[in-house]
């Protein structure tokens, strides 16, 4: 069986992966220069990239940016880049992309540059897209499934607190909110409990992943104020 190229796509660098299970892929990671179009950095990037002369069965692009969460009993595909250019309206050509979430109830609306779509579609033909936080909400799904309480879940990295919530496997919440350190963190964490009659003493279970120091400074800040916190391990799993 051959292995499948990963491409993920920040506003500061294109990484690359392959490999046919998580613990056997290969990583790469080239940084964008800012001077010059994503299409010349994608051609400098793949030129310069061993990974991607590697055989391959095919090729996921992983986009990491802003996401829509629509309910799925009132999402309408056609619907999607009215509702998103309303939310973010953004400067630039785009396009729309949806991932589902079943078990979640909800359907993850998200876009890249349309230069991007075609620099890619140029260099890898047909390919697969999908959000960075699409297999992030379906694992924090899975994970809330047998949960007797509403759960909040803090993802930390890059000085940004992605926050969301779920009853069971049902997503209540999510929202990105940038922060300058663990006092931003609690306050936010608190501001929904309140909004979503969470009682941060008892019964709600505050669940941790990221960036390492981020996170210990954020759970020494919360414990003062929330009864339960659990940093997930680097598998996903709790620690």
């Amino acid at each position: 069986m051959k292995d499948k190229l990963y491409i993920r796509i920040t506003g500061d660098d294109i990484s690359f992966a392959i490999g046919k299970q998580v613990e056997d892929l290969q990583f790469s990671v080239h940084r964008l220069d800012r001077r010059v179009s994503f299409t010349i950095n994608l051609r400098r990037a793949v030129e310069a990239e061993p990974l991607t002369k590697l055989e391959r069965v095919g090729v996921d692009v992983i986009v990491s940016g802003a996401v829509i969460a629509v309910p799925l009993s009132d999402f309408r595909e056609e619907d999607c880049e009215p509702l998103y250019d309303s939310c973010f309206r953004p400067a630039h050509k785009h396009r729309v992309f949806y991932d589902t979430l079943p078990t979640a109830n909800v359907v993850l609306l998200y876009a890249l540059d349309d230069s991007c779509c075609r620099a890619i579609k140029e260099k890898f033909g047909k390919v697969i897209y999908i959000s960075e936080q699409t297999a992030r909400l379906r694992r924090y799904s899975m994970l809330s499934a047998t949960a007797s309480a509403k759960r909040i879940f803090l993802h930390l990295v890059h000085r940004k607190l992605e926050m969301s919530t779920f009853e069971g496997t049902r997503l209540l919440m999510l929202n990105t909110y940038d922060t300058k350190n663990a006092d931003d963190v609690c306050y936010y964490t608190l501001s929904v409990m309140q909004a979503l009659g969470m009682s941060p003493a008892e019964g709600t279970l505050v669940l941790l992943e990221g960036e390492k120091m981020a996170c210990k400074q954020a759970k020494k800040v919360l414990e003062k104020f929330v009864g339960k916190i659990t940093e997930l391990k680097e598998d996903g799993s709790k620690a």
